[in-house]
Parts: C-alpha cells; sequence; structure tokens
C-alpha cells in the first residue's frame, strides 16, 4: 500500500491553450472529493487544457515509495 501523502502539500495549477475558458490559476489543494479543474466558455468551445501539480515534501516525510490514482471526468455543469 505505501505511504500517505498529507492533500495539502499537494497542489495544482491548471491552463489552457486558446484561453476561451475558465482555469484554476492560483495553486489550491487537491482534494479527495471531486474538483473543477476547467470550465469552458459560454459556447462549449472545445479547448486543450494542462494541470501542473506542485507537491511540497516536508523535513518530517517518511521516506520511501509513494503512488496515487487521478481521475478525470469530463462533464457538464
Amino acid at each position: 500500500e505505501g505511504h500517505k501523502l498529507v492533500l495539502e502539500n499537494l497542489k495544482f495549477t491548471t491552463a489552457s491553450l486558446k484561453s476561451n475558458g475558465t482555469v484554476v490559476s492560483s495553486p489550491i489543494n487537491v482534494s479527495a472529493s471531486p474538483q473543477v479543474i476547467f470550465t469552458s466558455d459560454t459556447l462549449g468551445s472545445s479547448d486543450t487544457i494542462s494541470v501542473e501539480y506542485m507537491l511540497t515534501v516536508p523535513p518530517t516525510q517518511e521516506p520511501g515509495d509513494y503512488s496515487a490514482n487521478l481521475t478525470y471526468t469530463v462533464s457538464s455543469l
């Protein structure tokens, strides 16, 4: 099973190639609950998005192997 990370130590931002929609421009904490990472414009135009993750490893973090599973779902709001 491996070691567990504190979710507050893992943050993300998103960016869009065409800049038509709304992105997460300031880092926010990853959550175990569903989160909106991008909202398209009012026309529902297509876009290409990227997600950047930032992990803060505190000095007290236990060394070892860590893993995670992320699920992305495309849906209408």
